[in-house]
Order: structure tokens, then C-alpha cells, then sequence
């Protein structure tokens, strides 16, 4: 039984996959469209419709317990069922989609998951659509993912819980305040109190600064509480030197138990644009030095699996832009996978 903090457990494993009437055992990540734009037809890209289904075991909860799926990329609308119940039609694309499952999971037990991921043409609510479907008519030299391209994991949380992307960290020009965005939900019935700490801790995992601030979160209430505080000298994040704090933000209730976590790194740096200054000086500034922007572009396609990457393949990718001397990149034309940034916050490269 669960009663920790967060759990996640991935649902990678062990699909299948209905497309036009032929099924197939997969695992996720995975698409359909294997870089059918390279062929520079007029409607190049694979579309259509095809129904993803998995069984998987839940593990038991405690009462003060939800759960969560999180579909990182579903190429391109997602119409999704747990145990028979529709959790709605979502156009997901290249980014996150979370739903809350808590009265549709079955603990303890056996869960079937269907997902019906359709890439149909003349999309025109959604980005990225193929050459053919564009209203500039041209050959499609790219691809689109169809199916469910990018990992599916089960997030099991306290009621009360930072919500997804919900930590927002930033500092000033003048490098000695910082400023904290969090953003909670209760998920449960009743109003609670909390304690939000958040705690910046340095690369060696010696606290720089911690932040407490009590607050009672009413049912079904979405808040975004704000902290600050002043900070003297940080070390800086560099292209030569990435320099990452860790901030830890907590949610305590009762004898200060921390009932949820998540961890986000963080870099102090500067950055100043010839655009900004105005003063002849044509070069970018990064912590008041001249850095020249080496950069690459990348788009996210490689034959056999197009768009459908798992960790080792994007790491072995960033490792590749390093040894070829690069120390920015720019995503082409749509969000990339989270790993990403993870690696180029650790490496140096600017994003």
C-alpha cells in the first residue's frame, strides 16, 4: 500500500496497438508514422486512427491518496478510457496532459487503459500539420507523430499536492532576490492546512535558503502562493561551469509531515542583449561575460521511429551536440521531450 510521498510507475510496457485492423504488441514510446514526410508527397504524413490498450496491476492506497495518468505526447488528439470510463478527448499533441483517475482506478487490481489516438487530416486546431493539409500548399518534408509517442506513467500523490509544472523559481537583474510561484491543489473534501517549505539546497546538498509559510487550502481549490527572500553571492550557471541549486518544495500537514515533493534545479545567471543595451556592443553577455552562441537546430525525427525517443537515445543526442563543440540549442518546430532540458541545464547548453 502506498502512503509515502509521490509514486511513479511507468506504463511503458507491454501495449497493444490496433491500426487498421492489424495488431501489435509494443512498448511506449512509439509511433506509426516512421518519417513517412521524407518521401516530399503532397499529403506525405500518415493519418488515421488507431486504439492503444493495456492492462496493468494498481498498487493499494491510502485514503488520503489520488492518482493521476500522465501522457507526456499523443500524436495528435487522445480520447481515453480507464475501465470503461471516458476521461474525455484531449488534443495533446507534443505536450503534458495529466487527468486525475482517482474514482476510475481500481486499487489493488487489474486496470484496463485504452487509448484511441487519431491523426486525422486538415487538422486546424493543432499545430504542425502535414504539407498537404497546410494552408501553404506544399510537399510535407517532415513528420508528425501518430500514436503515443512519448511515456505514460501512473502518478500516485497526497490529496493535497504541487500541481504539474507548478514550481515557478526566478531571480532579479541584480542577483539578490529570488522569487517563488507555487501552485497547489487540494484534490480532497475537506479544507486542510499545509505548510509549504521551499528549500534551495546547493550542488553539495547544503541549504542556501529555506522558505515556511502556513496555509489553509479549501476543497477542490487551485492556489498559487508566492515566497521571496533575499540571497548574498550565489555561485552562477555558465556555459563552462553549469552551476545547479536544488529547490525542494515540500507540502507538511499535521506534526510537520511531508505529505508531497518535488524537486526542481535551478541556475542564477545573467543575460544581456545587444537588442537591451543599445550601446554598440553586438556581442551576448552571459553573467556580464561575452559568450559567442554556438547553436544547433535540431528536429526531433529519427528513421524507424521518427518522433518515438527513449531516454538513452536523447542522451546519447545531447551527447553528441557536446563533442561537436555546441553550447546552445534550438527545438524545431515543436516542444521536445522533457529530457531534454534536464540534460542541457546539466551540460551548458543554452536553451
Amino acid at each position: 500500500e502506498i502512503t509515502g510521498r509521490r509514486t511513479n510507475i511507468s506504463l511503458n510496457k507491454n501495449w497493444e496497438v490496433d491500426h487498421q485492423g492489424k495488431i501489435q504488441q509494443v512498448d511506449i514510446p512509439h509511433n506509426l508514422d516512421d518519417y513517412y514526410g521524407y518521401r516530399q508527397l503532397v499529403h506525405g504524413n500518415l493519418h488515421g486512427t488507431a486504439t492503444y490498450r493495456k492492462q496493468f496491476r494498481a498498487p493499494a492506497m491510502g485514503a488520503d491518496k489520488r492518482a493521476f495518468i500522465r501522457f507526456e505526447g499523443v500524436g495528435t488528439y487522445a480520447t481515453i478510457h480507464l475501465n470503461g470510463k471516458q476521461l474525455g478527448r484531449h488534443p495533446v499533441g507534443r505536450t503534458t496532459l495529466t487527468l486525475e483517475v482517482s474514482n476510475q482506478l481500481k486499487p489493488g487490481e487489474i486496470n484496463q487503459l485504452e487509448v484511441v489516438a487519431e491523426h486525422p487530416e486538415m487538422i486546424s486546431d493543432m499545430p504542425w500539420v502535414c504539407g498537404g493539409c497546410s494552408s501553404e500548399w506544399g510537399f510535407s518534408e517532415g513528420s508528425q507523430p501518430f500514436g503515443i509517442f512519448r511515456p505514460v506513467t501512473l502518478e500516485i500523490t497526497d490529496r493535497v499536492r504541487v500541481e504539474p509544472f507548478g514550481v515557478h523559481i526566478w531571480h532579479n537583474d541584480a542577483v539578490d532576490s529570488v522569487y517563488i510561484d507555487t501552485e497547489i491543489r487540494n484534490y480532497g473534501n475537506q479544507a486542510i492546512e499545509i505548510e509549504l517549505v521551499n528549500k534551495l539546497n546547493n550542488e553539495d546538498g547544503i541549504g542556501f535558503f529555506r522558505l515556511a509559510q502556513k496555509e489553509m487550502i479549501k476543497p477542490g481549490e487551485t492556489r498559487v502562493i508566492r515566497q521571496s527572500t533575499a540571497v548574498k553571492d550565489p555561485k552562477r550557471w555558465s556555459t563552462t561551469r553549469p552551476y545547479l541549486y536544488q529547490l525542494a518544495t515540500m507540502i507538511k500537514q499535521g506534526d510537520a509531515v511531508t505529505t508531497d515533493e518535488v524537486t526542481t534545479p535551478f541556475g542564477f545567471r545573467t543575460l544581456s542583449w545587444p537588442v537591451k543595451r543599445n550601446d554598440g556592443d553586438g556581442r551576448f553577455y552571459l553573467n556580464g561575460e561575452p559568450v559567442f552562441i554556438n547553436g544547433i537546430c535540431e528536429y526531433e525525427h529519427q528513421f524507424g521511429q521518427s518522433h518515438a525517443f527513449s531516454h538513452e537515445q536523447i542522451k546519447a543526442r545531447v551527447d553528441q551536440f557536446r563533442a561537436l563543440g555546441f553550447n546552445a540549442f534550438r527545438d524545431a518546430h515543436q516542444p521536445h521531450h522533457l529530457d531534454y532540458q534536464q540534460h542541457f541545464d546539466r551540460n551548458g547548453i543554452l536553451f
